[in-house]
């Protein structure tokens, strides 16, 4: 089963591209590891699963094959288990430019808002000093 989830990590990238080549649409899978630092493969893909699903989908803002600059918009979810699903809504700009016939050379920046639904209790802290369960 562990061998099966690398593989789909490994190849869950899809693009599809549109007739115009001017703007693209994906899916992609990912593992959220919650760690730091990751010590090793093992950690990286196999000790913490926590499953995400990201879709996007890119503009290029030029004509150029050579240097190209794109816009994206993504929005994702990825789920921690017994603690968090989190929601995440965000856009990013990148510059890449080809070197040769297979590789690029790229840098981008994006920001955007992340909604995280808490999946344990919480308590708060009240005017005695004595915890409360919040009930929402």
């Amino acid at each position: 089963m562990k061998h099966k989830l690398f593989i789909i990590l490994l190849i869950g990238t899809i693009a599809l591209n549109s007739k115009s080549q001017n703007s693209r649409i994906g899916v992609s899978l990912s593992n959220n590891v919650t760690s730091f630092p990751v010590l090793g493969y093992q950690q990286l893909f196999y000790s913490q699963f926590h499953p995400g699903l990201d879709c996007y989908k890119s503009w290029k803002l030029n004509k150029n094959e050579k240097s190209i600059v794109e816009v994206q918009a993504n929005a994702g979810f990825f789920y921690h288990r017994f603690i968090q699903a989190v929601i995440r809504i965000y856009p990013s700009i990148s510059y890449s430019r080809k070197l040769g016939k297979r590789f690029y050379l790229g840098a981008g920046i994006g920001g955007g808002y992340a909604f995280a639904f808490v999946g344990n209790d919480v308590f708060i802290l009240n005017s005695e000093g004595v915890y409360e369960k919040n009930h929402r």
